[in-house]
């Protein structure tokens, strides 16, 4: 039996992007106007992604999530990532205020033990040591962001001027 994603896959009907790997749709079915699913084209799941691979799905889910923030003017987009029904799902949802979407829920309270077990665990299973460095100078933004336009703007550009 044909898993209910592959099936939308097929009829082929709102697509907003495509290449070998990935498949994003605007949803007829949708949280809010303007909901792209973003997702394998076949049965994938993250664990089963290779990191180039990773990186190719969320750079269509980037440039789907900032064209839908300009073209219908939000106030912002929840991204959302799943494994459902064999494949990696990226889900964007437009938002704007006062909205009815309500993501909220009651807060777990975990307790100092469990959490410091939990916080040794996540750090012996990271692959690579990571230091943290303090930053000793206050970095100017706007300097920064001198720096990094160029005459010819890409989306990527555009969304570090959205940034408060």
């Amino acid at each position: 039996m044909e898993c209910a994603l592959c099936k939308k896959i097929k009829e082929r009907e709102h697509i907003v992007y495509e290449d070998d790997l990935v498949i994003a749709l605007l949803l007829k079915e949708a949280v809010a106007q303007g909901h792209v699913l973003v997702t394998t084209k076949n049965h994938l799941t993250l664990d089963q992604l290779s990191e180039g691979q990773i990186v190719q799905l969320y750079y269509a889910a980037n440039f789907a999530a900032s064209i839908i923030f300009e073209l219908l003017k939000l106030d912002g987009t929840n991204i959302i990532s799943t494994n459902i029904n064999d494949h990696f799902t990226i889900n964007i949802i437009p938002r704007k205020r006062d909205d009815t979407l309500d993501f909220t829920w009651d807060p777990l309270t975990v307790n100092q033990t469990e959490m410091d077990s939990l916080l040794e665990r996540i750090k012996d299973a990271l692959p690579i040591e990571r230091e943290i460095e303090e930053k000793t100078e206050a970095v100017d933004m706007d300097e920064k962001r001198k720096e990094i336009i160029t005459e010819t703007e890409n989306y990527l550009i555009k969304q570090l001027k959205r940034i408060p």
